[in-house]
């Protein structure tokens, strides 16, 4: 699963780092399977996330509205 949205936002090819590419995807399959099932998410290292990488938050935010309408998500 790879999200175009998010390099064009960051301006950034994500596709040339396997990391950054499979990493991501085996959490998002994980997440998707989750949300489908009805199962609870929570994550307790959000707010150190969001206060120690700001703007890459916001950037996979703006681009998970693509996976939402890829997967029909809410």
């Amino acid at each position: 699963m790879k999200s175009k949205r998010l390099d064009e936002l960051t301006g950034y090819s994500y596709e040339k780092d396997s990391i950054l590419t499979k990493g991501p995807a085996v959490h998002m399959y994980s997440v998707i399977n989750r949300l489908k099932y009805g199962f609870p998410i929570s994550n307790p290292l959000l707010s150190e996330i969001k206060k120690m990488y700001p703007y890459m938050f916001n950037m996979v935010i703006f681009a998970l509205e693509e996976i939402k309408c890829a997967y029909d998500l809410e």
